[in-house]
């Protein structure tokens, strides 16, 4: 297979590269993508998108993606934060059509290619000084907190993946 090419990525930069260069890896082609667009002193999502839905014959239809480690559960989501004396409790992961309680946090920004919803970057910086003002302290220090910021899914999406074995 000496015509195949390697490409790496996945949260690459100049450190990681150079010691992967150093070490003999076969790699022919590097993905740097957050690194050029971002400072790591900088808050940074890192995601990817998945597959959930299909629309066929004007319907959705929810799509299972069951790999070890991967698993997704089908559907458009929401997400609600709890709060408790000014302070972020708990995030609640569910359907897109359930309530759950707590502040929903997901809004459509574009639909059809178009903008549905802006914020101005002051808008941006209020919302997110607010956000940071209520993470609990033990999660504002750069050690990990003794316990994980507690995410569930809902009662719904928790007896959907129980019956789908998932």
């Amino acid at each position: 297979m000496t015509e195949t090419r390697v490409t790496a990525s996945g949260d690459l930069e100049e450190g990681r590269i150079t010691e992967l260069v150093a070490a003999g890896a076969p790699i022919d082609l590097w993905g740097v993508g957050t690194e050029l667009g971002t400072s790591r002193d900088s808050p940074v999502v890192n995601g990817v998108y998945k597959l959930v839905a299909l629309r066929r014959d004007g319907e959705w239809q929810g799509v299972w993606k069951r790999s070890a480690d991967k698993a997704t559960i089908p559907g458009a989501k929401q997400v609600f934060r709890r709060y408790a004396d000014g302070e972020m409790r708990a995030d609640v992961i569910a359907a897109a059509d359930e309530q759950a309680d707590g502040v929903p946090l997901l809004r459509r920004a574009m639909r059809g290619g178009d903008i549905t919803a802006a914020e101005s970057l002051d808008e941006i910086r209020e919302r997110s000084a607010s956000q940071l003002a209520a993470l609990p302290e033990e999660l504002r220090r750069p050690e990990p907190a003794a316990e994980p910021y507690p995410v569930t899914y809902s009662e719904r999406l928790q007896r959907l993946v129980a019956r789908s074995g998932t």
